[in-house]
């Protein structure tokens, strides 16, 4: 059932997102796009600080920006990516 239809015992969980970008501005502005579209987001501002938050919390969906110091988008996608 969505969200507009709940009945009171039903609890709706958003959906947890990490946004990794670099550029502070883009980051507050995406993840404050995200939030009133009513997903629980949370930021790091480098592909360090992303891979840190991705051992201390759950997240559904990990958005990142690929050009960034430290740890890039990708090499943070192929840490979390199991290899085969």
């Amino acid at each position: 059932m969505n969200a507009l239809h709940e009945t009171p015992s039903e609890k709706v969980v958003a959906p947890h997102i990490l946004l990794v970008d670099d550029d502070p501005d883009l980051l507050k502005m995406t993840a404050g796009i995200l939030k009133r579209a009513g997903y629980d987001v949370d930021t790091a501002r480098d592909g360090a600080d992303g891979w840190k938050a991705l051992h201390d919390s759950h997240y559904d969906l990990l958005i990142t920006d690929n050009s960034m110091p430290k740890v890039t988008g990708l090499e943070l996608i192929q840490k979390v990516r199991p290899k085969k």
